[in-house]
């Protein structure tokens, strides 16, 4: 053998070794099969998720592995992957099934759970809580094949028709909205950490509106029943959108016209509106009360429509229970009815026995105090004190209010017994008629026997007359 032929000897053996060593390392990593700068991991996971042996493994992108297999293990399916350790994987990780096409290659992508730290040792195993699964095609395909078959043939063909038109030389708009949603989408993009926790939050408002779904459909038909209506009732919809232009002119126009002085109403609506508020519970009572009233009103009027009359019915009562005199004017100062001239006007005038006594209860002494529950009082002011002192017990003529009168015998009735030119005090007393008896303003008992006696008059007496003696 030549030297030359040892040579190419040579030269051939020292190409073939290169190039096995490089099919070897490159081509059929052999380094890696046998472990060397290879970091195996595991994965737990519910299902397959369509994943498959000699699937890629990839890291923000990039292929750094691939399955090596997919077995089923008690109660889980269990993938082991092995990725180059020069890819620097870092311990935050979570697994990621996806999917390249439609056709479902999927595909192991780590994704890291916030920076970056540590590194994913060899050996780890990831649990279910740390892997993310696809959504089965074959669930959707499902649930839409049975949305399609409960879908009416006539109403789609509807429902698109309707679209046509409603959509149909939009196109300028539908641009505008498509732009819009792209710059939605960039900027739920740039905050996707914030997108994302939204869509997770969203979750418990979806599982609300899946209990809700029997009054979701119980709406959804009552909005097509109120569809419906206004379909029926388009001419009326018509002339209101027509004439309602109109209108709010003419609206507005009253409300310009009313500027001047609606401040100054609402000012004082405010002010009616505390009062109100005070006495809130005496106008729910005159609202209660009022419409019975209004009720028996009419019942006594309808009662003898016939003959033209009312049917009413009166109990007069005269001194039975004797009336409360004590907080008034007394009998000696009280004006004559032949007295027309008109008097300065005396306040306080009411009875001002105790506020529990049996006589006048419903007098103002026991109005209810709306500001004050519980209290009673004729006023705001006495309310307000709540100092109210009875003047007495209502005996005869002890009660002293205002200046006395001027003439209080203007008739100069002369009583019976008495003389003329006699001095004295007029006063007022209870008799009975049968006796004529009665209690002076003195204390005593006197008996007078012509108290009570036919004395009236004819019809045609004078007023004096009348209101001494009576009327026949």
């Amino acid at each position: 053998m030549t030297r030359l032929v040892k040579i190419q000897l040579t030269v051939f053996a020292v190409v073939t070794v290169v190039a096995l060593t490089v099919m070897a390392v490159v081509y059929l990593q052999l380094p890696r099969a046998l472990g060397w700068k290879r970091t195996e991991v595991a994965l737990e996971m519910p299902d397959t998720g369509g994943l498959y042996e000699n699937a890629n493994v990839a890291y923000l992108g990039n292929t750094i592995g691939r399955v090596d297999s997919v077995t089923l293990k008690p109660g889980m399916v269990m993938a082991k992957l092995h990725f180059d350790s020069r890819a620097d994987v870092p311990e935050n990780v979570r697994a990621e099934i996806r999917s390249v096409s439609a056709v479902g290659e999927q595909f192991v992508e780590f994704v890291p759970e916030g920076a970056p730290e540590g590194r994913l040792a060899d050996g780890t195993v990831l649990g279910e809580d740390r892997v993310d699964m696809p959504q089965g095609i074959g669930p959707v395909l499902d649930q839409a094949t049975v949305l399609m078959a409960s879908i009416d043939d006539a109403k789609m063909r509807r429902v698109i028709s309707e679209s046509f038109d409603a959509f149909n030389g939009s196109a300028r708009d539908l641009q505008q909205f498509l732009d819009s949603a792209q710059l939605l989408l960039e900027e739920a993009r740039t905050n996707e950490d914030v997108t994302r926790r939204l869509i997770a939050d969203a979750e418990p408002v979806l599982d609300s509106q899946l209990e809700s779904a029997d009054s979701i459909r119980a709406w959804t038909r009552n909005v097509a029943d109120i569809t419906d209506q206004l379909r029926g009732n388009e001419p009326q919809l018509t002339s209101i959108i027509q004439r309602g232009p109109d209108a709010l002119g003419r609206a507005t126009k009253l409300l310009n016209d009313l500027q001047p002085t609606l401040p100054v109403l609402v000012a004082n609506l405010v002010s009616v509106g505390e009062v109100g508020v005070v006495y809130n519970r005496s106008i729910e009572q005159l609202l209660v009360i009022y419409p019975a009233l209004v009720s028996a009103l009419l019942t006594a009027i309808d009662g003898a429509r016939d003959t033209g009359q009312i049917k009413v019915d009166f109990n007069l009562q005269i001194n039975e229970p004797p009336p409360c005199t004590t907080g008034f004017l007394p009998a000696e100062d009280r004006r004559s009815p032949a007295d027309l001239t008109v008097p300065a006007q005396i306040n306080g005038i009411y009875c001002k026995i105790a506020k529990d006594s049996t006589m006048t209860v419903r007098g103002a002494r026991n109005l209810p105090c709306m500001e004050f529950p519980g209290r009673t009082g004729a006023s705001p002011e006495e309310c307000r004190a709540d100092d109210f002192v009875p003047q007495g017990i209502n005996p005869p003529n002890t009660s002293e209010v205002g200046p006395p009168g001027d003439n209080p015998n203007a008739w100069n009735v002369v009583p019976s017994g008495a003389t003329a030119g006699q001095e004295g005090t007029t006063s007022a007393a209870v008799y009975d008629p049968s006796t004529g008896e009665y209690v002076g303003a003195d204390g005593a008992a006197y008996r007078q026997l012509d108290l009570g006696a036919d004395s009236r008059l004819d019809k045609d007496a004078d007023l004096a007359a009348m209101m001494t003696n009576g009327v026949a």
